[in-house]
Parts: structure tokens; C-alpha cells; sequence
């Protein structure tokens, strides 16, 4: 997909890859590697699809559910 997008601009196709790489990661238990990578894809996803997108929101909350991953501020409350 990187290939594919303008360099330095965001794209929904980087963050869908990035996403799912994210998703195996996440099964695979590589926490770490998972974090990063769901980030990434969050970011993208949010300024191609927005924030409320249900791609969006499900990549939100795998991120906020990986194991071993600190819980989002809001959700301690």
C-alpha cells in the first residue's frame, strides 16, 4: 500500500495494511510490536476515515485492548 499512496500524505490503504499487520502482531502476542503498529494504522485511519468510522473505532479498541498495554486515561474513570 505504501507504494501505492503520495508520499508523506495519510492514506486509508497504509492504515487498513497497517491495521491488519497490527491485528497479527497482536495474535502472535508481540505486544510491543502490536502497539506500534495499531497506532500507526490509528493515525491514518483517523485522517482519511475519521475519528467515529467504524474502521476506525475497531482498530481504536483492539489498541486499547492489547494485553499488557496501559488503559486509556478516559477508560480508568
Amino acid at each position: 500500500a505504501e507504494t501505492r499512496a503520495v508520499k508523506g500524505a495519510p492514506s486509508y490503504l497504509c492504515g487498513s495494511s497497517q491495521a491488519a499487520l497490527g491485528e497479527a502482531q497482536r495474535a502472535l502476542g508481540q505486544t510491543e510490536a502490536s502497539r506500534s503498529t495499531l497506532k500507526t494504522a490509528l493515525t491514518q485511519l483517523e485522517q482519511t476515515l475519521g475519528a467515529d468510522h467504524p474502521d476506525t473505532r475497531r482498530i481504536r479498541s483492539l489498541a486499547d485492548n492489547t494485553p499488557g498495554l496501559p488503559r486509556p486515561l478516559d477508560a480508568a474513570s
